[in-house]
């Protein structure tokens, strides 16, 4: 698996043939052009442009773990024919706009967009489904802890654009009495289309919660594994993936 880090804009990098990569200030871009396992571990109080362009025919997977503070993250992501996405982000956030804008602009391309977040964060996607045979699959849970959270998620299919399936899924735990906001927005200008989705705002559930205070942990331990579960479990995370989120993320919390 690659490795890349980028803290504050200061980029180290571990890379294969697989993968080109630029970067200038602010702006990072990705060009994947062979199948690829990819991890980015961005730290940053800067804000980031961060562009990722799949070749034709390309398998990729991209883990992106995050720890923002007071800034802007702006993901633009480009798939081609038959190109296969899957993108996973764990994001801990302090006051953060994540924006992602996802281009399927080849036949038969597809992604699968898993997203687990934790803090004041405002996510904004939008995946534009610009070719024929286009699939995506967006997976949103969010933490909010006395915080503010926002997902806006927007799918775009225009006329003559056919045989889409797009399927959207969203969720956020509030701990405390807080306000959280989703807003899941289908536009869909042609009927040979396939598409679902599912909000969902509540607190933690009691029974679960109840069931490990019943075992000797404290409610505070249990509220911890049951929003650490919740999280990770949202996203499609290989063992060494996970053993990286654990490491950096988790246990050094």
């Amino acid at each position: 698996m690659n490795i890349i880090n980028i803290e504050n804009s200061i980029l180290e990098k571990q890379l294969d043939s697989t993968i080109f990569l630029k970067q200038a200030k602010k702006n990072i871009i990705i060009n994947i052009i062979n199948n690829t396992s990819l991890c980015i571990n961005l730290l940053s109080k800067e804000d980031i442009n961060l562009e990722i362009n799949l070749n034709d025919n390309v398998e990729a997977k991209i883990f992106l773990m995050s720890k923002l503070e007071n800034n802007n993250l702006n993901s633009f992501i480009v798939l081609k024919n038959n190109s296969n996405l899957l993108f996973n982000h764990f994001s801990i956030n302090d006051n953060i706009n994540d924006t992602k804008e996802i281009n399927m602009n080849g036949l038969s391309s597809k992604i699968e967009y898993y997203y687990s977040c934790k803090g004041n964060t405002k996510q904004k996607l939008n995946v534009y489904h610009n070719s024929s045979k286009t699939d995506s699959l967006v997976s949103s849970n969010g933490i909010s802890n006395n915080e503010h959270i926002i997902f806006e998620i927007t799918e775009k299919v225009p006329k003559k654009v056919i045989g889409c399936n797009l399927n959207q899924k969203s969720r956020i735990i509030n701990l405390k009495d807080n306000i959280s906001t989703i807003k899941p927005i289908l536009l869909i200008d042609e009927q040979d289309v396939t598409a679902s989705h599912s909000s969902v705002i509540s607190p933690i559930n009691d029974k679960e919660l109840f069931y490990l205070m019943s075992r000797g942990i404290s409610k505070e331990e249990s509220i911890n594994l049951l929003t650490t579960g919740f999280l990770v479990n949202n996203l499609k995370l290989t063992k060494e993936e996970k053993h990286l989120l654990f490491e950096k993320y988790i246990f050094r919390r």
